[in-house]
């Protein structure tokens, strides 16, 4: 004995089955407590869903539901937290080298010794800068000078970067 699916019995329902194909079915659904039985359910359920009331939702979730996505979309705390990070990480490890290359480049030969690295910096210029600051010069050499611009120029760089993404 052959039995019908959900499918069919929608089709039923919606009144899109042949007159033939109705005619079978409900010649069917007489013998056939299951058909009958399931088909009966789907009544039900139809007639349930087009006699249900449909509440309109309030205006302000429409707001509320945007200012959910709007947080969503917007970049998180921790990307811009990564890259001050990333920016103090690379800052200091440019002030390591810079540093280093000041030290080295103070740094006499021995007699003798083959001059191997012998990048110089003349620190002239900054002690230049600090002539105003008389009486901060034993706080600030030229060496701390350096690493000072170097520190402000990677926060002015950072600032130029956020100003560009926004617009």
């Amino acid at each position: 004995m052959k039995h019908y699916d959900n499918e069919f019995f929608n089709r039923m329902i919606d009144g899109e089955v042949a007159p033939e194909e109705k005619q079978e079915f409900l010649e069917h659904i007489s013998g056939c407590p299951e058909c009958a039985k399931e088909y009966h359910y789907m009544q039900k359920a139809d007639s349930a869903l087009r006699h249900m009331r449909v509440f309109e939702a309030p205006v302000s979730i429409n707001a509320m539901v945007l200012k959910k996505i709007v947080k969503t979309v917007r970049p998180g705390e921790g990307s811009k937290k990564f890259f001050i990070g990333m920016l103090v990480g690379l800052t200091a490890i440019l002030l390591l080298v810079f540093g280093f290359a000041m030290k080295a480049g103070a740094d006499t030969t021995v007699s003798g010794q083959s001059d191997k690295f012998s990048f110089k910096i003349d620190p002239s210029f900054f002690s230049e800068l600090a002539k105003p600051f008389t009486g901060l010069r034993t706080v600030i050499s030229p060496e701390f000078g350096a690493v000072l611009l170097l520190l402000v120029l990677s926060i002015a760089t950072f600032f130029f970067i956020e100003r560009l993404k926004k617009n």
